[in-house]
This record gives C-alpha cells, structure tokens and sequence, in this order.
C-alpha cells in the first residue's frame, strides 16, 4: 500500500483502514461480545505499507504487557524478556505526561525522557470533545 496524508491525521484513521495498504482481517467470532457485527468479528486493521500497523491506529503508542515479553523470552527468543527491552523503551521515550496533568514528577523508572518519540495524552484537546 501506499501511504498518504490521511495516514498522519489520528482523526482520518477510519479513511485507511479496509482500503488497499490494510490487511482487512477480523477476530475470531467472540462468543461474548461483538453482536453488533456480522458474525461476531470486527476488523483488525493491519497495514501493508511502511510502519505497518502503526499507520492505521490512530498512532497511539502502546507498549506491549510485560508478560508477553516473558513469554517470548521463555519460548527461546532471547533477550526479548521484559527487563531486557525496557531499556529500549526507555531510550525511545520523551515522555510529558506530568508536565501536562500537573501531576508532579513521573516515574522514571517507568517512562523514558529526552528520547526522539513524544509520549504525551492526545493533544490538542477538541472542545466539542469535552462538551
């Protein structure tokens, strides 16, 4: 697929997804939830385009649960356990979170700072989105 300026836009996600440089994959049918949809499957936006997936996802940022790293690493990928990546992570990160929450100091065990990727809740904020 190609990537386009919609693919930088959080709010134009929705104009990526079951196009061209997406997989168009469902979940399994849920036995539980999903009985809105057809068959019980939603979509699983996957891209096809470089950066992958992380073109169709309204660029959040999420990390992953530690417990899978442990996982991987048990499986025999070594190096993938959680205390092994996190350091990466950390590297990565910029995080502003309590500058913007006035919450006070973050903690730095927890989040990366001066990194080159911004880690920070949705900005700017829609007024409408409050009402």
């Amino acid at each position: 697929g190609e990537s386009g300026i919609k693919h930088s836009i959080p709010a134009a996600c929705g104009d990526v997804q079951l196009v061209d440089g997406d997989w168009q994959l469902k979940t399994t049918p849920q036995a539980t939830s999903h009985r809105a949809y057809t068959g019980q499957k939603s979509n699983w936006p996957r891209g096809k385009l470089l950066g992958g997936s992380s073109q169709l996802n309204y660029m959040a940022y999420v990390r992953g649960d530690a417990a899978d790293y442990d996982s991987w690493a048990a499986m025999g990928n070594h190096g993938w356990d959680w205390e092994s990546v996190l350091p990466f992570f950390l590297r990565s990160e910029d995080a502003t979170l309590a500058r913007e929450t006035g919450a006070g100091a973050l903690n730095s065990s927890a989040h990366g700072f001066g990194g080159p990727l911004p880690v920070r809740y949705k900005s700017p904020a829609n007024p409408l989105a409050e009402a």
